[in-house]
């Protein structure tokens, strides 16, 4: 917009023009005022003049203003000044916006405060009222303070002017309309039941950004100035705006938010009240997605007691408790109990809200997963299939929760073998996701996830590798490299690598895999030791693969070539780190390693290392891990041990090597091989003397790793080969991510 075309051939137009130094913003400002208010040019340059010495006596701009012409403020403090003249809600609302996002505005924004206590007269009549928002609004379009989005009702402010609003009308982060702000967000914010849940939170999640900017920089410094009921309410806003965030994965702004909320309401209210139970199990999910799932589990556990107490156990906040906590069982491998909560909620859910409640479908395609988890697919498909037809029937087929069951129904047709039905599921998932949510969203990522997975089965490795990396980029971005899920498409592309017979990019996957699971999930669970049984047993193939030039012709150690010794001594030392680091899969380590040592002619070592094999799971003897493979019989405590220096996986009893010796006994491609004696029986083994054997192995673990180090670092010339991600040798490494000492 510029001058009216009326007076823009006036003898001061020219003036005006020299005076606003031609800029676009500052002349359109101008001609708005002068076309509103019917004033003369030369009126406008003495109100220009007076707004512009103001403006210096005031002092020198605000950084982010600096760089700008002080005509085009001029300009806007005159238009301001006439705007409060004519409509002082106008002003206000200008005013409230520049502690809000500049770049959409609507009135159903504001109509969440309209009842709310302790709030300006002023902007509860305008949520109460749409004509009065419209009026408003009419006002500062008039004046072109704001702009309207075309062919639909929503405005928003130039970056520049909305700075300016901020710089010059407000009072900075600890201004009482930075309150009106936060309020206004936090009440706008819907139950995820909606159907058009998303649409709305995606479109808020700028606001509540702008917000969360205030209390971070001052807003919750303040709390003590306000009253009880004032503080209430405060952390009612915090508590709905960690809502917010959990739902659009915003998590360490979802942690902030939940723990302040949850701190305001047990000072204000107690342990055990209502809002305090809520927000406990708000702080839960944030944890939970977080991967933090202990502290989850701790969580829900204080809030169920509560609501436990406090309504029932048929209560509807009870019962979502107890469903969460269903879910934290099954990330924690717990699928018994796992499958207990969800069948448990779920009754409780049919009893008191029907079969077709968006808790209810939640919490069917919850125990769906859990039977998918148990291989149980045909119970599996049923759930989902139930909750699918739910949700199509509530939401449509376009919603994401709709779409997470197409996801889920793709992964049992994958795992049933029918490829192509998983690959329509899976790609009318994707679609949808990125459609509704976008290409970032972690529903988004599963799917890719699912997709890579499928792609992996197919041999289709060039699509699979990318659906993975896709997957994993996102997924690192919205939680961390260190975060379970991350960790498992980690450890999918480790695989992807095996399959492509590139050993040493799939070690590379796997270990981290098998570091980060340590702290996401816990030494025991199944994640983690499956993840080091194969790193394990990949150390030990590479180390075969080197050691012999046929099924069963060894050659020397002190024959290989340097750069094969190399390789060897490096997998032996990377073994014995990993003792290090204890759990169920410790035994499958100390198999791997003995085997390794025997074809580097390190038969000392071996029989150790086989010994500590056979005693140490969960300080108890365990018979179930070997067998002998004549007769099938358990080789536990009590039986001497053979084992083939040859073969992989060659184990033979007592009495069936005495047969083999004597008696030519017939063993699988195993005809004339040496064998490796491990002596027994050894006494029982108590709770003590496991403690003082695992201490003997900790000792006996840095004592091999001392020795292979050593062994590795005086092989000559191999320091100065590069590593090869595909094939060769791997550079040494050196750090203490394996100590044994951790624990």
């Amino acid at each position: 917009m510029f001058l009216p075309a009326n007076i823009v051939d006036s003898p001061d137009a020219v003036d005006l023009l020299v005076m606003l130094d031609g800029l676009p913003l500052a002349i359109a400002q101008a001609g708005a005022f002068l076309r509103e208010t019917k004033t003369s040019i030369a009126k406008y340059i003495g109100f220009y003049k007076k707004k512009w010495q103001n403006l210096q006596v005031d002092g020198p701009f605000s950084p982010p203003l600096i760089d700008y012409h002080s005509s085009v403020q001029t300009t806007w403090n005159i238009s301001y000044d006439i705007v409060r003249q004519e409509h002082e809600d106008a002003a206000n609302l200008l005013q409230l916006w520049a502690y809000l996002d500049n770049k959409d505005l609507w009135y159903e924004l504001l109509t969440g405060v309209a009842d709310l206590p302790n709030l300006p007269s002023w902007i509860r009549d305008i949520a109460r009222d749409e004509l009065s928002f419209i009026r408003a609004i009419r006002t500062l379009l008039s004046y072109s303070l704001i702009e309207s989005r075309h062919n639909s009702a929503a405005y928003f402010i130039h970056p520049v002017v909305h700075e300016w609003a901020l710089q010059t009308l407000s009072g900075g982060p600890g201004d009482e309309l930075a309150w009106v702000a936060v309020a206004v967000v936090a009440s706008g914010v819907a139950d995820y039941t909606r159907t058009d849940y998303w649409m709305l939170q995606h479109r808020l999640l700028p606001h509540a950004d702008r917000c969360y900017r205030w209390i971070e920089e001052g807003l919750k410094n303040r709390l003590h100035l306000h009253n009880k009921a004032q503080r209430e309410a405060i952390a009612n806003h915090f508590y709905r705006i960690g809502y917010l965030y959990i739902h659009q994965e915003k998590h360490k702004k979802a942690m902030n938010m939940s723990q302040l909320a949850l701190g305001e309401f047990e000072m204000l209210l107690g342990p055990t009240h209502k809002s305090t139970l809520n927000a406990m199990n708000n702080l839960g999910t944030v944890y939970q997605v977080q991967g933090k799932l202990r502290d989850a589990k701790q969580m829900y556990k204080q809030a169920l007691v509560g609501y436990r107490k406090m309504f029932g156990m048929e209560h509807v906040s009870t019962l979502d408790t107890i469903s969460n906590l269903g879910s934290i069982y099954r990330a924690l491998g717990k699928l018994d109990k796992a499958e207990k909560q969800a069948t448990h909620a779920l009754s409780g859910y049919e009893r008191s809200l029907g079969l077709e409640r968006i808790a209810v479908l939640n919490t069917v395609n919850n125990l769906g997963n859990i039977y998918y988890d148990q291989g149980r697919l045909h119970e599996a498909g049923q759930m989902y299939q139930r909750a699918l037809n739910g949700f199509e029937k509530i939401s449509g087929s376009g919603n994401q929760f709709t779409l997470r069951l197409v996801n889920n129904l793709g992964n049992v047709h994958l795992d049933k073998g029918e490829n192509k039905m998983a690959e329509q599921m899976y790609q009318r998932a994707l679609e949808g996701f990125e459609t509704v949510l976008g290409a970032d969203h972690i529903s988004t990522l599963q799917t890719r996830h699912s997709l890579g997975n499928m792609y992996h089965d197919q041999g289709v490795l060039g699509k699979a590798e990318q659906m993975y990396q896709m997957a994993l980029t996102g997924y690192e971005k919205s939680f961390s490299p260190q975060h379970a899920t991350s960790l498992i498409t980690i450890c999918k592309l480790g695989s992807l690598y095996r399959t492509q017979s590139k050993p040493g990019e799939a070690k590379r996957m796997y270990m981290q895999a098998w570091l980060g699971f340590w702290k996401a999930v816990g030494r025991e669970h199944s994640l983690r030791t499956g993840t080091g049984r194969i790193l394990a047993d990949l150390y030990a193939q590479e180390c075969r693969e080197v050691c012999f030039s046929d099924q069963t012709t060894k050659r020397p150690f002190k024959l290989l070539q340097n750069r094969q010794q190399y390789q060897l001594n490096h997998n032996v030392f990377q073994l014995a780190r990993m003792l290090g680091k204890p759990g169920l899969h410790i035994a499958t380590v100390l198999a791997a390693l003995g085997r390794v040592l025997i074809w580097v002619d390190d038969e000392i070592n071996a029989n150790a290392s086989f010994q500590q094999a056979m005693v140490v799971e969960d300080g108890v003897w365990r018979h179930d891990l070997i067998k002998c493979d004549s007769c099938d019989v358990d080789l536990n405590s009590t039986i001497k041990r053979f084992i083939c220096k040859i073969c992989v996986d060659v184990d033979l009893c007592h009495s069936c090597m005495v047969s083999y010796n004597r008696h030519g006994l017939q063993v699988p491609n195993c005809a004339n091989h040496p064998f490796l004696k491990v002596p027994g029986p050894f006494p029982q083994e108590t709770k003590e003397s496991f403690d003082k054997r695992r201490g003997s192995m900790s000792l006996w673990a840095q004592a091999l790793q001392r020795k292979y180090k050593n062994a590795v670092l005086d092989v000559s010339g191999v320091d100065k080969m590069e590593t090869n991600g595909g094939s060769g040798v791997e550079k040494m490494e050196t750090d203490d991510d394996l100590s044994p000492g951790e624990s």
